[in-house]
């Protein structure tokens, strides 16, 4: 499930790169968001200051 997140947020993370802000993009992280949420994964990209997650 994991490597399934991430790839998901490096693609919603390029359209966003690419193409900027859209309604579609925002619900695809909210998709990732809450498989983030039920499975207790976060996102090790952003975290700060040994395991906190900014």
């Amino acid at each position: 499930m994991k490597e399934k997140i991430a790839k998901m947020q490096a693609e919603v993370d390029k359209e966003y790169a690419e193409k900027g802000y859209s309604d579609e993009l925002l619900e695809k992280q909210v998709k990732i968001n809450e498989l983030r949420h039920k499975h207790d994964i976060c996102d090790e990209s952003k975290i700060v200051y040994d395991k906190f997650v900014q």
